[in-house]
């Protein structure tokens, strides 16, 4: 870090010894971790021994004397998260980032870490990256949850994705293509009305003469 931001901290601090947490804070937050020249320097500015200024870097677990990563992925190796398979998480973890528990990437992209308790004893296996709870965690989940972290830190766009994308912006329009004239359109034939239906011819009923009351068979006398 060079000196001219350092000095921009300071000032913003007036330079007082009493503020030396903010001011490593934010050193920090510039490098990721602390640098050695960086903090030797802001103890010959403060006026303070550099015994004193180490050991408050190194009191506090927020501060790193090592490069940290654009991620921090910390794994809970609490009781709950232990006896569920915690150790075969870092395990998978290590694997995949090619790194030990403590270290950085070679690209500064992930550091990880280990912590005993992060307070959510029901959604262990436990990771957090970022700050962001990854719960119920097992070794076939590993992979999904690196290319998650990486697709957010890319803006919610896969590296391939963007690429296409500025490639396609960058590319000229292609020409529209010549529309098709429109098919001619098919003869409509005309249907053939039903012929009409003959009238049914009525039905005359002959109504028979009712026979004369009396008795039957014959008549009278």
């Amino acid at each position: 870090m060079e000196k001219v931001e350092i000095n921009k901290i300071l000032d913003r601090y007036a330079r007082h010894p009493g503020q030396i947490i903010a001011i490593l804070h934010e050193i920090q937050e510039a490098e990721r971790y602390l640098p050695e020249d960086a903090l030797r320097y802001v103890a010959e500015q403060l006026k303070i021994s550099a015994s004193q200024i180490y050991h408050i870097a190194t009191f506090y677990k927020a501060y790193s004397l090592k490069p940290k990563g654009k991620h921090l992925c910390n794994v809970c190796l609490g009781t709950a998260c232990h006896v569920r398979g915690a150790p075969l998480v870092l395990e998978e973890l290590e694997r995949k980032l090619g790194i030990k528990n403590g270290d950085t990437t070679e690209d500064r992209e992930f550091s990880l870490s280990t912590v005993n308790c992060l307070g959510a004893c029901a959604l262990g296996p436990l990771v957090t990256v970022d700050g962001d709870y990854f719960g119920n965690m097992n070794t076939a989940k590993v992979g999904r949850m690196l290319e998650q972290v990486k697709v957010k830190g890319d803006g919610g766009q896969k590296p391939e994705a963007a690429a296409q994308a500025s490639e396609q912006a960058a590319a000229p329009e292609p020409a529209p293509a010549p529309e098709k004239a429109a098919p001619a359109p098919e003869p409509i034939k005309a249907e053939k009305e039903p012929a009409p239906k003959k009238p049914k011819a009525a039905v005359k009923k002959v109504l028979k003469p009712k026979a004369p009351a009396g008795k039957k068979g014959g008549k009278k006398k």
